[in-house]
């Protein structure tokens, strides 16, 4: 069975719930990151997208952030994101950096 994985809060609490199998060889090298309800991201936020990046280039995969909002658009922009991790705001552009398969 694949994973899947997915989150709820609980009061200020995020919880990530994890249903299948949890291999810790297993490759997963391309990551689309769905930013599309993140109404707001600080610093803290912007660091931590870049260490996921990190993760993933340095084992030779792609990340991208994907449907952001206007407000947190422009905050990656900024920031300098646009210079150095692939944004993709729908479905043709998200594909120039990982082909659909």
């Amino acid at each position: 069975m694949k994973m899947q994985i997915s989150s709820s809060n609980k009061g200020n609490v995020r919880v990530i719930t994890m249903v299948g199998q949890f291999w810790q060889k297993e490759e997963i090298f391309n990551a689309v990151i769905d930013i599309d309800h993140l109404s707001f991201v600080n610093s803290m936020g912007l660091g931590m997208f870049v260490n996921a990046y990190r993760r993933f280039t340095d084992a030779g995969g792609v990340m991208v952030l994907y449907k952001p909002r206007s407000g947190v658009l422009e905050m990656l922009e900024v920031s300098g994101f646009e210079e150095f991790m692939p944004i993709a705001g729908d479905q043709s552009e998200l594909e120039k950096y990982i082909p659909a398969h």
